[in-house]
């Protein structure tokens, strides 16, 4: 069996689940993210949580999350 038929595992956190671990963990570096535009993606390997900053003249990028779970 390869890697491509290998059927997809569900989750065991919700998306609503990861978004919440992720905002927890990430205000406690960052403090404030309202400047932060939030994208939560299902990839393979678990939730992907990104945060890029509204402003497009702003040079710094913001954290991004990757949970297994």
């Amino acid at each position: 069996m390869s890697i491509a038929s290998t059927p997809a595992i569900p989750p065991r956190v919700s998306g609503d689940g990861a978004l919440r671990i992720a905002q927890a963990d990430t205000e406690n570096v960052y403090r404030d993210l309202t400047n932060y535009r939030i994208a939560l993606a299902l990839e393979p390997d678990g939730w992907h949580v990104d945060y890029q900053l509204k402003s497009p003249t702003a040079h710094v990028a913001g954290p991004t999350i990757a949970s297994r779970a």
